[in-house]
């Protein structure tokens, strides 16, 4: 039976020298983790870039066997969340589903009255350690 997979290959855009550059800060002095060096753009971290941070910072894996981990906690937590239950991971923080009544909004356009539906949300609220990395 063939699983999906994450794609391992990387974009098609050339670097100077070959290397993946990122232009975006370090991280703050006295963090364990720097994604400044493993990203593949300059602005977000793909799923294939945790796939290599994992691959190289666990070792013991090949990148397939590295990809399965990757995808099976991505599904955990997704199946968690579809449950409606609160995912809560320590020292990064609480992901919570919400659910939203239907209520009465405006178009902005026309500002005539509309029907928003009912739906779940989904919230992060960081921890104080992410929270104070992030601001360091």
């Amino acid at each position: 039976m063939r699983t999906s997979r994450i794609p391992l290959r990387r974009s098609g855009k050339s670097h100077p020298g070959g290397h993946l550059q990122c232009h975006r800060p370090l991280a703050p002095p006295g963090s364990t983790f720097d994604t400044g060096r493993i990203c593949r753009e300059p602005s977000h971290m793909t799923k294939a870039d945790i796939v290599d941070t994992v691959y190289e910072k666990v070792g013991g894996f090949s990148k397939r066997e590295a990809a399965d981990i990757v995808e099976a906690v991505f599904e955990t937590v997704k199946a968690t969340l579809e449950k409606g239950e609160k995912l809560k991971i320590s020292g990064f923080g609480n992901f919570i589903i919400r659910d939203k009544k239907e209520r009465v909004g405006r178009n902005p356009q026309t500002g005539k009255e509309i029907t928003i539906s009912a739906r779940r949300v989904l919230t992060f609220k960081p921890s104080l350690l992410l929270n104070k990395a992030l601001n360091s």
